[in-house]
């Protein structure tokens, strides 16, 4: 109802910032932070954190000439191994049109890494904005929710979604989801009675989880024995196939931002406990190689957070790592590498101020370090997907320009170890 649209509507407001569209092409680095870092706030290391020996490093991608630069995409990597890039708030680069801020396009890409080289394919149906997207056994992808709407009008929650098949480079509509979500999780059982579908959870909604079948194309309610909190968000698939979801939107009440566990063989949630006494969020949640999640950064305030906790589902406790982010972050992308190491690329330290550094956690060594080279621009609301071949493909984001607009990027980056 209203309550629940105003609620989505100010998480999605909170996430996308505030500010006119604008575009920025890759220029030389040397361009950024002239002026004494008087720019955009490039925060660099300014060689106080050096990268140890081995540390995973940057780097700026130049072969991929996007004319698309977009924010709060899709991504998935194909059977192939290469990446599937879909929707997100879009603008294309002169002479072609830009659209009314907030309004999700239907632009679909895809990259292969290995050769540095990219198509434009056929567009999704409906734009989207914060949609989710899972590759299914197939080798066709599932892309659901979103936020969408007509150039210029508020965008509103999808409950559509739609098939992307490699074969043809086409989507196609399918039968909408039974609660429209966006900024939601998908991922693809492999064990209990839900083996081969599609678990489909959170988006700024107080509905049950749902799942979907790839056999018969329908979506099915799964069943809550005690309903869901409203809007559960940052939601993880653990090892046990049960999601965890580390907090509810920044705007709710401090008392109601608690951290639930979600089984959908038995359709039950678990109020875990509060997670935090104070106003954090657009922190990120990574799920470690052990089975942990390890929640980094975030926002108080104004100010970002150096903030490292690790959520252990062995116990359902949270608890501090006993390191801090040099570069305090919120609103950046989190990956992990090969080694177990997580990349916390890029975002804001503040407002109007960029960091362009990736810093390197260590979990079995419990240290903190810059990764070898930047991100350009330093940017929030890029994407971040870890590949089969263990590197980090970054992609896209957005950041404020000296006459505090917020540019669009086509910039992408990848982190290897």
């Amino acid at each position: 109802g209203m309550m629940l649209r105003l609620l989505v509507g100010g998480l999605f407001a909170a996430l996308m910032g505030c500010g006119g569209d604008g575009e920025v092409r890759d220029t030389p680095a040397g361009g950024q932070g002239g002026g004494g870092g008087a720019d955009v706030g490039q925060g660099g290391s300014g060689g106080l954190n050096r990268p140890p020996p081995g540390m995973p490093t940057v780097t700026q991608v130049s072969t991929f000439d996007s004319k698309i630069f977009r924010l709060n995409a899709t991504l998935v990597e194909l059977a192939d191994g290469r990446v599937l890039v879909a929707g997100g708030r879009i603008r294309r680069s002169p002479p072609g049109g830009g659209t009314a801020r907030a309004t999700g396009r239907e632009e679909i890409e895809i990259f292969d890494v290995a050769n540095g080289t990219y198509v434009e394919v056929a567009p999704l149906k409906q734009g989207r904005i914060g949609a989710s997207s899972v590759l299914l056994p197939d080798g066709k992808v599932l892309i659901t929710g979103g936020f969408g709407g007509p150039p210029g009008e508020v965008p509103v929650l999808l409950d559509s979604a739609e098939i992307f098949d490699p074969a043809t480079n086409d989507t196609t509509l399918r039968r909408a989801m039974n609660t429209a979500r966006a900024y939601h999780g998908s991922w693809l059982l492999s064990s209990g009675a839900n083996a081969g579908k599609v678990l489909i959870a959170g988006g700024g909604t107080a509905s049950a989880p749902e799942v979907y079948d790839p056999a018969t194309g329908m979506f099915t309610p799964l069943g809550a024995a005690n309903g869901p909190p409203g809007g559960v968000e940052y939601p993880v698939l653990l090892d046990d196939e049960q999601v965890v979801f580390i907090g509810t939107p920044s705007d709710l009440p401090v008392d109601d931002r608690g951290y639930h566990r979600y089984d959908p063989e038995a359709g039950i949630f678990d109020d875990l406990g509060l997670f935090t006494s104070r106003g954090r969020s657009r922190y990120t949640v990574t799920k470690l190689h052990d089975g942990r999640v390890l929640i980094a950064g975030g926002v108080e305030g104004n100010e970002g957070l150096a903030d490292l906790d690790v959520f252990d589902p062995s116990d359902n406790s949270i608890a501090p790592t006993g390191q801090l982010l040099e570069g305090r972050r919120y609103l950046h992308s989190a990956a992990v590498l090969p080694s177990g190491r997580v990349a916390l690329i890029s975002g804001f330290r503040a407002i109007g101020e960029s960091l362009a550094t990736v810093a390197i956690w260590d979990p079995e060594t419990g240290t903190v370090s810059d990764a070898a080279g930047e991100v350009f621009p330093g940017r929030a609301n890029s994407q971040a997907l870890t590949l089969s071949s263990g590197q980090i493909f970054v992609i896209g984001g957005e950041f404020l320009d000296r006459t505090g607009n917020l540019l669009s990027l086509p910039n992408i980056d990848l982190i290897s170890e």
